[in-house]
């Protein structure tokens, strides 16, 4: 069974490599593309913190808002690596932004699939600040490729969610115990592993096929929160956010970045560590005339305009969009 399976791995590779575009557009992957008014991208700080209705109004300019659930740092740097060179027209105003704790760790983003999500391309810096593993291996393309193949055009697998649940339902003893008969010097442990939940029988089979050549982003940083993956933290010369911005100025575009006030520090929790990211990543923008709007540091942001965690409530929404439709409606930017 896993030898007709691997066989079928492989060929569906040699397929894929025939039909598919090994570098479709970045866009494609995007909800929508950006107007020529003010662009905005985001996940969840950027849906409850501001009311977009609200903005245009007061604002008097056209935003466009492109929503990503559960995204962080590494999304924001996709699209202005990938996704924004390749608009048919330029925006006038790019709005992205950060949470400072989120933004020290390159790898923290969702570990559900969805359909917002750009499939990571191969990019060297993606690569190593997301998994801090150094140069990509060779093969990373491939597997890459292999297990998008299977996920989108299997009736077996699905989405990679449904093969999960139908390994672990139906197929998932009888894999280990075959893994172990095509290859037990090279899965020795993975009944350990698998039990641990460090693997599943599709990584195991990826990992078979190409000889241990590819290594998932996923079996590289900690899971240890189950809808997130997680990594080291860095300082922010050390993070996406330089990146992300050098890479907007880089395409001429204008941009301002939003500084987002998590909860604690509204309820003036001491918190040493966001408070010099927040310092550095200020003395970078201004250094490099790079416009911010500082709600990390905003007095007027109070713990009564919270709702859920750092989620926003009625009142501070109204509130940060008022402030910020302020700033839309200044000549610079």
């Amino acid at each position: 069974m896993l030898v007709g399976l691997l066989a079928t791995l492989l060929l569906g590779e040699a397929i894929a490599r025939a039909v598919i575009d090994p570098d479709p557009p970045a866009l494609s992957h995007l909800n929508t593309e950006p107007g020529e008014g003010v662009f905005v991208f985001g996940n969840s700080m950027f849906q409850t913190g501001i009311d977009f209705a609200q903005l245009r109004e007061q604002s008097g300019r056209e935003v466009d808002f492109d929503y990503h659930n559960g995204h962080y740092s590494s999304l924001w740097y996709l699209i202005a690596s990938k996704a924004l060179p390749e608009v048919t027209s330029d925006p006038e105003l790019t709005v992205w932004g950060f949470r400072p704790a989120f933004a020290a760790d390159p790898a923290f983003r969702t570990n559900q699939p969805n359909d917002n999500d750009l499939l990571e391309p191969g990019d060297d810096t993606y690569l190593r600040l997301t998994v801090d593993s150094g140069d990509p291996p060779a093969a990373w393309a491939i597997g890459t490729r292999l297990r998008g193949f299977v996920d989108d055009h299997s009736r077996l697998f699905g989405t990679r969610s449904d093969a999960q649940e139908v390994l672990a339902d139906s197929t998932a003893e009888v894999g280990v115990e075959l893994a172990g008969l095509v290859r037990p010097e090279d899965t020795a442990d993975f009944r350990a592993r698998f039990d641990a939940g460090e693997t599943t029988v599709t990584d195991e089979i990826l990992r078979i096929a190409t000889r241990g050549e590819v290594q998932l982003a996923e079996e590289k940083v900690d899971d240890d929160v189950g809808d997130f993956i997680s990594g080291p933290s860095v300082r922010f010369e050390g993070s996406f956010i330089p990146e992300i911005a050098d890479e907007i100025a880089s395409l001429g575009l204008n941009q301002l970045v939003i500084i987002w006030k998590p909860a604690a520090a509204a309820a003036a929790t001491n918190r040493p560590d966001d408070d010099l990211f927040v310092s550095d990543a200020i003395d970078y923008f201004e250094s490099n005339e790079i416009p911010y709007v500082n709600l990390y540091d905003e007095p007027t942001i109070t713990i009564d305009m919270y709702a859920s965690g750092d989620h926003y409530n009625e009142a501070g929404r109204r509130h940060i969009t008022t402030l910020l439709a302020d700033i839309l409606r200044s000549e610079n930017p």
